[in-house]
């Protein structure tokens, strides 16, 4: 992981959650309900639910895919209206409580007992990401082979690729190839 792409505080699980599909290495740490549960005792370890099921891990991709067109918005994507209705449909179902940590800090967590922690606890930080205004700078790239999600640094929030040094030069030379093809 490199490090400028790191988003700040638990803001970064959600970063991390999004990138369990590596489209350039071909991987997919949510393939199966064994892999999930890798992922999820490794970024979670507080959350003690037992093995996912199938249905349960379906339910966690369909939760990614729906986070990352959120946050692909924030890369200037055009808003996907079934992202926006699985969205919808998932926070419907869950109950989410304010919660004070040690330092009083306030926060979103999903309510004891409920039985889907991890969309809770994911749902909960990208809401205290929007109110402190660092949900806008997680995006996605918009490279069709890679859409690793990054946490934009820059100052004017202009971000585009994950690492310019490879999607954006890649980018940039298909343009070039292509203004020369024309002419």
């Amino acid at each position: 992981m490199l490090k400028h792409q790191e988003a700040p505080g638990r803001l970064e699980l959600v970063r991390g959650f999004l990138n369990t599909l590596d489209l350039e290495h071909g991987t997919d740490r949510l393939a199966g309900p064994d892999d999930m549960h890798r992922w999820v005792r490794a970024a979670l370890p507080q959350i003690t639910a037992g093995r996912p099921t199938e249905t349960g891990r379906l339910a966690a991709v369909r939760l990614r895919e729906a986070l990352r067109a959120a946050a692909a918005v924030h890369s200037a994507a055009a808003p996907d209206p079934a992202a926006h209705a699985a969205l919808d449909e998932i926070t419907a179902r869950l109950p989410l409580r304010l919660h004070f940590d040690a330092a009083l800090t306030p926060g979103l967590r999903p309510a004891p007992g409920h039985d889907d922690v991890l969309a809770g606890t994911l749902l909960g930080i990208v809401a205290e990401a929007a109110l402190d205004g660092t949900w806008r700078r997680l995006k996605i790239c918009p490279a069709e082979d890679c859409r690793w999600a990054f946490y934009d640094h820059a100052k004017n929030r202009m971000g585009v690729w994950c690492q310019m040094a490879e999607c954006g030069n890649r980018a940039k030379a298909r343009r070039h190839r292509g203004r020369q093809a024309r002419t």
